[in-house]
């Protein structure tokens, strides 16, 4: 008796279907992608409970003959390719010949279609892969596709399928990527016989934002650009202003040769660009075109073409993060400079009302690099915490950043004006432009974060009097067993404590007043990004923090009343900083108002 048996034809492209079509969205993708490769302008997308109950496109593309239109939907059918040597210069969506044959496999479809050179058009009624009935029809040039129930004939399939908002949340995020990608294409979007969206043909990406989403969203998109000869490969599209910031990634997308994909690693290098900028969990908007020689590129990676695979990824990488980072500092140097043409900052004092004798009587003047007279009362022992701390080496190494900063005060022109201090928490600036407002105490932590970095190693380790039982899932504890020894060699030391439990004993002495569940939870979460993560990783995220801490509690606070030497030296101090605009925990350092603004308000100007 043999055990081994093959599948019938047709039971063995429903298996194989579910490599292609998962879910209605991957449908509606792959009809849309015909429907583009068709020259189609204008698109109409229908459907009903989530696309479970129907699919329906129509286009105005080149449309298919009757005999076409029956090749379509035979397995491996494709106009686009005749080799697999043709990938390399493909610049068509649609290439396997699987798309057609696999939706027909598992729903029922009327394929209405009529090419220019015919009067007429073909309607074929498929089910399970076999045309039903054939008729010629009037219609319109161009390509109807009309899907329904789908997976009724694969139970196994349709039981996987999710509610309806959130399969119609899967569809609308293919119609946002399409939408963006062919902007000079005309979209419409209905849902159960209603119209969500209606989006005429505009002549930029950032209309259709607007379109889709917001003029709020549109408004706040940087245009940026780069270009690399040795990749071949060229990077255009925009970013959000560092303000308008979310908590998810839902608004990162990216096209390669006019292609959505899906790619970390570009997701990655696009968030490395904004760091110090953005605070720790919130993401920006991005909408990023990548036209690149199909030589260096494999679209065939997945059965859905949905990723892609690069020659030079790295290359690639740092293009992304390069022009972000180079495109923000233009728009945050603007923000503070917006009419210099100089790379210096030129300050001069204007005499500003001076503290009264009382308010700084018993303390010198403040020298901004002297952590040792900059202790607030609740802190007395920080200097004796930094002996405890760090090793010898790494004492000499702090006190010779203190020594070196003393007395550097820059000697400037008549760019700036230093006005005063607002509630004593803000630095007052003043030029022809309009007015800048420095916020002291997040200026002074910058100043002191970089002066930090690379100085110091590790703290000593603390068991803690309470172990920190932590409640973590299931995935996270697999990650967290297959690097134990990270946190361990970190000064970090975990056990597991049960099936979704783990207990906390001991952290580096300095991270003692931090949330020790945020910061085991965090180095989970990047263990989960990154898969050569490793033990030097590690130990930096630790030193940023410990760096990050040590300036909070060293640096100048809200409420504390500066002389105007201070405040020369602190702009001064931080206008020298490589990453000026933001404090260690990603809150600007200052905000400028231009002139014109001011003018509007007061009615001077309209």
């Amino acid at each position: 008796m043999n055990i081994i048996k093959q599948l019938p034809p047709h039971e063995a492209q429903k298996i194989a279907a579910g490599e292609v079509v998962e879910r209605p969205a991957n449908i509606v993708k792959e009809l849309l992608e015909n429907s583009i490769d068709a020259g189609a302008k204008n698109i109409s997308i229908y459907i009903k409970e989530g696309g479970k109950k129907l699919i329906k496109i129509v286009d105005d593309g080149c449309g298919m003959s009757e005999q076409d239109a029956k090749m379509s939907i035979l397995h491996h059918t494709t106009s686009k390719i005749s080799s697999v040597d043709d990938l390399e210069t493909l610049n068509t969506h649609g290439f396997r010949g699987e798309a057609l044959s696999s939706i027909c496999s598992v729903s029922s479809v009327t394929l209405k279609t009529r090419h220019a050179n015919f009067k007429e058009g073909t309607a074929l009624h498929i089910a399970n892969s076999n045309i039903l009935k054939e008729e010629k029809i009037a219609l319109n040039i161009g390509t109807e596709i009309e899907i329904q129930n789908i997976f009724d004939n694969v139970p196994a399939r349709k039981k996987f399928l999710k509610t309806k908002e959130t399969e119609q949340r899967a569809i609308l995020q293919i119609f946002y990527a399409m939408s963006l990608n062919y902007f000079d294409v005309a979209f419409k979007f209905y849902s159960d016989d209603k119209i969500l969206y209606n989006c005429p043909a505009v002549d930029s990406f950032k209309k259709r934002i607007a379109q889709i989403f917001d003029n709020n969203l549109s408004n706040n998109i940087l245009d940026c650009s780069i270009k690399d000869e040795f990749a071949q490969a060229e990077i255009i599209g925009g970013i959000s202003q560092p303000q308008f910031s979310r908590y998810d990634r839902n608004l990162i997308y990216f096209f390669v040769n006019s292609r959505w994909v899906k790619n970390y690693k570009l997701s990655q290098a696009l968030i490395k660009g904004y760091l110090n900028i953005l605070p720790a969990g919130k993401f920006p908007s991005a909408f990023i075109f990548i036209k690149i020689n199909p030589k260096n590129i494999d679209v065939n990676i997945h059965p859905r073409k949905d990723e892609i695979l690069f020659l030079h990824p790295r290359t690639i990488d740092m293009l992304i993060e390069k022009m972000t980072k180079i495109r923000l500092e233009q728009y945050l140097q603007s923000l503070l400079l917006p009419a210099s043409k100089t790379d210096s900052l030129s300050i001069t004092i204007e005499k500003p009302s001076q503290p009264s004798p009382e308010a700084t009587a018993g303390r010198p003047p403040i020298n901004f690099m002297d952590l040792q007279n900059r202790q607030p009362s609740e802190n007395k022992d920080f200097s004796e915490t930094i002996n405890k701390s760090f090793n010898s080496a790494a004492v000499s190494q702090y006190q010779t950043i203190v020594q070196e900063t003393q007395n550097t005060i820059i000697n400037t022109t008549q760019n700036f004006k230093i006005l005063g201090q607002l509630h004593k928490t803000y630095i007052i600036l003043q030029n022809q432009e309009g007015t800048v407002f420095v916020d002291q105490h997040a200026a002074h932590e910058r100043i002191l974060y970089e002066k930090f970095e690379q100085k110091f190693n590790l703290a000593n380790t603390n068991n803690l009097i309470s172990p920190k039982i932590i409640k973590i899932s299931k995935d996270d504890l697999n990650i967290l067993n297959e690097s134990i020894s990270i946190f361990k060699d970190n000064g970090i030391e975990i056990e597991q404590f049960g099936t979704e439990e783990i207990v906390v004993k001991s952290i580096p002495q300095f991270l003692q007043k931090q949330s020790v569940e945020e910061i085991v939870k965090s180095l989970i979460s990047i263990l989960d990004e990154q898969n050569n993560f490793n033990h030097e990783d590690a130990k930096k995220i630790l030193i940023e923090k410990m760096r990050a801490q040590m300036a909070c509690k060293a640096a100048v606070k809200a409420g504390d009343l500066l002389t105007e030497i201070e405040m020369e030296q602190l702009v001064s101090d931080l206008y020298k900083c490589a990453n000026r605009f933001t404090c260690p925990h990603g809150r600007p350092t200052f905000w400028s108002i231009e002139l014109m603004e001011l003018e509007k308000k007061f009615k001077r100007r309209l």
